[in-house]
């Protein structure tokens, strides 16, 4: 009743297809490809790509902090796109697939939030330095060295884990000292009346 009422119809298909998948995952039914699945995992592309495209503004590109969760999302949308294709019988690795969805979508999204979350929550402007911007952009060549060089040579695991661990060292290299230092820390004040 409280959901019915509180979501509308599509919203409603979107929390249906996301219980459906981690359910198919958990008992096994995910594990051989199935028709049933594919339909599934099409409809989650369809809607993720849907969103992808109706969130697109042109000057994003310009603005580090919102091309990487644009770019991670669309790892989402592609990761669904290839679950679909893997459970219709296309000769495809779901290894790559998953890590499409772990690298791309789940390590990139973390990786852009803890960025944006890691300013805005100590009061400090929403522009990242541009080694976060380079963070950004290798933690993309980890997923696209992961996903597309397995199929052409064995160094895509290697150049994939080199990319993967550079972007996060640049992270950390920038934001580690900002839960240690309190000089851009915005404090409410009280006011006294």
């Amino acid at each position: 009743f409280c959901l019915s009422r509180g979501l509308g119809d599509v919203y409603k298909r979107q929390l249906l297809l996301g219980v459906a998948v981690p359910l198919a995952f958990a008992t096994g039914l995910a594990d051989t490809p199935q028709a049933s699945l594919a339909v599934l995992f099409f409809a989650l592309f369809a809607l993720h790509a849907t969103r992808l495209v109706l969130w697109h503004d042109r000057g994003l590109w310009r603005v580090p902090l919102l091309w990487s969760l644009h770019l991670a999302y669309a790892w989402l949308a592609l990761a669904c796109l290839g679950m679909a294709l893997w459970h219709s019988g296309v000769a495809l690795s779901p290894s790559l697939v998953t890590h499409a969805l772990t690298v791309g979508a789940m390590t990139g999204l973390i990786l852009a939030m803890m960025a944006r979350v890691s300013l805005g929550h100590t009061g400090r402007p929403l522009q990242v330095p541009t080694s976060i911007a380079w963070a950004f952009a290798l933690m993309q060549l980890a997923t696209l060295a992961r996903v597309i060089l397995p199929l052409f040579t064995s160094l895509g695991v290697s150049v994939s884990a080199l990319c993967w661990s550079l972007a996060l060292l640049l992270f950390l290299r920038h934001y580690l000292p900002i839960p240690v230092s309190y000089t851009h820390l915005t404090l409410p004040t009280k006011r006294i009346v």
